[in-house]
């Protein structure tokens, strides 16, 4: 079992095996943001119904375990080693930091037509950046010319997101935070990647596991309509 860490500074910089400078990671402000770009908590209900926007992104369960098993491989902090299928069994078990998965996912569908949420599904975005870019923006009440949305829907390209060093954490990297030899942080970005690390009947329990957690709700993933 993977256990949580609490990813404090000392925490980092104590598992890292390099010395690294006292201004290392002032050079780098949105360090905290590599250990919970995967999975957060939904925002307490207070919170929701009082004054934040949220905008929720749901993805198919098998493209979020491989994605959070090269994540956990790369981070030098989590320290997993393992397989994917031994992975799988954490994930499908709700043995990892931020599981479980359908709790997460049947809260945030839940509140999807509140005002203040924008519910959104990974593959949708995928298939149509710009058409996402103008709803986000539309639930921001801000107002996007066609050429605004064209440069954000450049700039949120999966490739120029690989090149930017704001958020590759190349800069982890080279202060050894990361493993080598692993995929990078920032990594193929599409839909069905799962397809690469499931064996034929792995998939099939796989597919057993979520029927199991769809059949009572009117949650569709776009991949499996």
């Amino acid at each position: 079992m993977i256990r949580p860490i609490q990813c404090t500074m000392d925490t980092i910089l104590s598992l890292s095996k390099c010395k690294i400078d006292d201004q290392a990671f002032t050079r780098y402000k949105n360090w905290r943001e590599l250990y919970t770009a995967h999975a957060r908590p939904f925002p307490k209900l207070i919170e929701i119904h009082e004054i934040k926007k949220v905008v929720y992104i749901a993805r198919n369960p098998k493209d979020v375990a491989v994605s959070c098993y090269h994540f956990k491989r790369l981070v030098q902090a989590f320290g997993y080693t393992g397989d994917f299928a031994s992975y799988w069994d954490y994930f499908e078990k709700n043995q990892l930091p931020w599981a479980p998965y359908w709790a997460h996912i049947n809260e945030g569908w839940k509140r999807r037509h509140q005002p203040n949420v924008l519910f959104l599904f990974y593959e949708d975005i995928n298939k149509d950046l710009p058409g996402t870019v103008r709803k986000v923006a539309q639930f921001l009440n801000k107002s996007l010319s066609e050429e605004q949305v064209a440069q954000m829907s450049k700039h949120l390209n999966i490739e120029n997101f690989r090149r930017n060093p704001a958020v590759n954490m190349d800069f982890l990297k080279e202060v050894g935070l990361l493993n080598s030899g692993e995929q990078s942080f920032i990594r193929k970005g599409g839909v069905g990647g799962w397809t690469s690390e499931f064996t034929p009947e792995l998939n099939q329990r796989a597919d057993r596991w979520i029927h199991e957690h769809l059949k009572n709700t009117d949650i569709r993933f776009p991949s499996t309509n």
